[in-house]
């Protein structure tokens, strides 16, 4: 059985997640070079290097420094990304993976700025009328690398801390009841991850001979669900739907053990669908919001429920 999450409120408070609170300086004129050079810095250490503690401080100082900067700090969260090759254990990814998502979180602040046109640039001497689309493709290339990084690092890091039973809250950014995005571009992109990495979850497990007792990142997308309005009742009939195709597994493979080797409890398949229903009663309580599938979803919830009531009904 995968055990309850323990909430890691520590991360937070150690030194590489907490560079956002560092006292504020001024922005080098020659911070996007400082970054790159840094980079290359870091893809020419040996692999058997120690701690490279002056580029950790060097990292936390541009992105103290520059948090309007996008290029810049995209750029100091893929600088996290390389240093977890130097990371002594799971905790220091960790920091490291938070300080890269407070990055990006800056990345979405200046996206949602009233003059965020200027940090889509262009090249000196387009005409005026290419301009606009310079910068849309100044954007779209910004969004991929956030993506890139989001997907591959924060995300990745966050579901491997959640398989090992820690969340770590750094990742729901400083308030406690907001969406922990700005913009739909990212928490989109976390959705999708979540889930493919809860179908790899399956096939492996599956090829191991053992049944999912739950799905180990639904704390997260429960929080997601809660906070984010928009995408609230899109995730709820995500997870439902993941939640009553392990019920259906469950109640096919019987006498399939857990992941750790142990039993699989008798009640399992009814477990996993009262955990299904429960998404569909959070559904109900959502803010509801105009989708362009909204009666292939009706027809969605609807089977849903139907196949959540059929394995109920034949436990008795």
């Amino acid at each position: 059985m995968i055990r309850p999450l323990a909430i890691a409120m520590a991360l937070a408070g150690l030194p590489f997640a907490a560079a956002a609170q560092a006292a504020e300086t001024t922005c080098p004129d020659d911070a996007f070079q400082q970054v790159k050079t840094l980079l290359d810095r870091i893809d020419a250490l040996p692999a058997d290097s120690g701690p490279p503690e002056a580029l950790n401080a060097d990292v936390q100082s541009l992105h103290s420094a520059c948090p309007g900067n996008i290029e810049v700090q995209l750029r100091v969260a893929m600088a996290a990304w390389l240093l977890i090759d130097f990371e002594p254990d799971s905790d220091g990814v960790a920091r490291k993976a938070v300080f890269a998502s407070n990055a990006l979180r800056n990345v979405e602040r200046r996206w949602m700025a009233d003059d965020a046109a200027e940090s889509w640039p262009y090249a000196k001497g387009t005409p005026p009328e290419k301009r606009a689309e310079a910068q849309a493709e100044a954007r779209a290339s910004q969004i991929d690398l956030a993506k890139q990084i989001l997907q591959g690092f924060v995300v990745k890091t966050m579901f491997e801390r959640m398989l090992e039973g820690i969340y770590d809250t750094g990742f729901d950014g400083p308030d406690e009841t907001a969406c922990p995005y700005a913009s739909s571009d990212l928490l989109a992109a976390e959705v999708e991850t979540h889930y493919e990495f809860i179908a790899q979850l399956a096939q492996q497990v599956d090829q191991q001979g053992a049944v999912i007792p739950s799905l180990p990142n639904v704390y997260r997308l429960n929080l997601l669900r809660d906070r984010c309005e928009a995408a609230g009742r899109p995730i709820a009939e995500g997870v439902a739907e993941y939640y009553v195709q392990l019920a259906d597994f469950a109640q096919a493979y019987s006498g399939r053990p857990l992941p750790d080797g142990s039993p699989a409890p008798d009640d399992l398949p009814e477990q996993l669908a009262k955990a299904a229903l429960s998404q569909l009663d959070a559904y109900e309580t959502l803010p509801e919001v105009p989708r362009s599938d909204a009666e292939q979803a009706d027809d969605t919830i609807a089977d849903i429920r139907r196949r959540a009531n059929t394995i109920l009904a034949e436990a008795g």
